[in-house]
């Protein structure tokens, strides 16, 4: 609301401006009209520019105001149009600007704290990969660019490896599966290989994550149904071998 301010600003001053177009012909037009002229309640309602301004604000905000115009408009029909026309302007058009200007303002304002989250999230990744690529290289003792199991399974032994790893949240007793885990089966881990493996099980499963274990669990799907079927063509084949050896023990 706030960052909208300016906009609402001006939005007033038009319907002020229209409040005060239209409260001059209402009181030169309407009240000065020969069937007004002796009727009390018009000229209460419209006998001068202020009262006529204050009763169509009241129209203006639909507060009874049917009860306002509805006997005007029945002794001067004309006077339909110009109330027609006011309300349409003023409810219609620029009472629903407002409405669109904060809501619009409220839409700009959420996508810049989306943003500002996403520049937040990005830079505590930048702090967790730098934190995590701090602690790789404390723990590849040789300085070679890749841990072993063994140097693994060392530093994790060491009082300020362990405090490190249990301010990222990981537990010492799942050190050996944490490895497992990382470890794309070679027996070494490199820096991407350690520093991104650690900050994915430190984080929430993303969605990519979650279609990469799909997908290597379908393939071992489709390893086992292959291995199914070499079994089923054994089996076959052991029967017919069976049989056959069954015939020659016969024929003998």
């Amino acid at each position: 609301l706030l960052d909208s301010w300016r906009t609402l600003l001006w939005t007033y001053v038009v319907i002020i401006g229209i409040l005060y177009v239209f409260g001059i012909f209402a009181t030169q037009i309407i009240a000065g009209d020969p069937a007004f002229i002796h009727d009390d309640t018009v000229q209460d309602l419209f006998g001068n520019v202020d009262d006529s301004m204050f009763t169509l604000f009241q129209i203006m905000t639909l507060d009874s105001w049917t009860f306002v115009v509805r006997p005007i408009m029945r002794k001067a029909p004309w006077t339909t149009a110009y109330f027609m026309l006011f309300v349409s302007l003023t409810c219609f058009v620029a009472m629903n600007l407002i409405t669109a200007v904060i809501v619009e303002n409220a839409f700009a304002s959420s996508r810049d704290d989306e943003e500002e989250m996403a520049k937040a999230l990005e830079l505590e990744k930048l702090a967790d990969l730098e934190q995590l690529r701090e602690l790789f290289e404390e723990v590849d003792e040789d300085g070679s660019g890749e841990l072993t199991k063994t140097e693994f399974d060392a530093a994790v032994k060491h009082p300020r490896i362990q405090t490190k790893l249990q301010v990222l949240d990981f537990e010492l007793s799942e050190m050996d599966e944490l490895w497992h885990i990382l470890d794309n089966g070679d027996g070494t881990l490199s820096v991407d290989e350690f520093t991104t493996g650690l900050r994915k099980v430190k984080g929430e499963a993303k969605n990519k994550d979650i279609m990469n274990c799909l997908k290597f669990i379908r393939k071992g799907q489709d390893k086992l149904a292959r291995m199914h079927k070499r079994v089923d063509d054994a089996r076959e084949e052991m029967a017919v071998v069976q049989g056959t050896i069954t015939n020659v023990h016969r024929d003998m």
